[in-house]
């Protein structure tokens, strides 16, 4: 059953993607207190930067989920896929403090894109193979 949910070509667009972003916040996790350090950032600042993705994400949600219930999940998904690449990219170009806190509000709002790309799984599959397509 998972070999053909990940053979699925209108499952791929959310999976691939959101593998590439989870890798990507992944790996930041361990990187940005040393990064934050190097722009002189002390032990608040850094706390900071690690929460303002959480809380924007938080309060982003409600926001992209209702724009998903009124334009529809799939045209909704491709936007805040391509701000989280953004946030990524600002990220690694910041040569100061207040860039690298940019970028991570951007990642971020654009980051609760998950639900979304959740919700689009649901949409897309049967109650029977539903709890695999989401556990992928």
């Amino acid at each position: 059953m998972k070999a053909s949910l990940l053979r699925n070509p209108l499952l791929m667009p959310v999976y691939v993607p959101t593998l590439i972003i989870a890798f990507g916040r992944g790996m930041l996790v361990p990187i940005l207190p040393l990064y934050a350090a190097s722009f002189g950032a002390n032990a608040l600042l850094i706390g900071l930067l690690s929460g303002a993705y959480p809380v924007m994400q938080f309060l982003a949600a409600p926001m992209l989920g209702r724009l998903s219930d009124r334009f529809g999940r799939k045209p909704v998904l491709p936007p805040s896929q391509i701000g989280t690449f953004g946030g990524f990219v600002l990220m690694g170009v910041a040569n100061a403090l207040p860039l690298l806190l940019l970028a991570r509000l951007i990642d971020g709002i654009s980051g609760a894109n998950i639900s979304t790309a959740q919700a689009v799984l649901t949409d897309s599959t049967t109650e029977k193979n539903r709890t695999q397509a989401l556990g992928l």
